[in-house]
């Protein structure tokens, strides 16, 4: 399952804050997935750490 946002999103986020502005003008728009299952993301986050 991938993270899904659009265009919106990246202009609200520009909108707020000029320095990611600039970063999202230069690397654009990334692409990641989700752990579907909550205990799972959990578990793997706490581990990376």
């Amino acid at each position: 399952m991938n993270f899904k946002y659009g265009k919106k999103e990246m202009e609200y986020l520009k909108s707020r804050d000029r320095r990611l502005g600039e970063v999202i003008d230069q690397i654009g728009r990334i692409s990641w997935t989700v752990e579907p299952d909550l205990f799972s993301a959990i578990v793997q986050n706490i581990v990376a750490q």
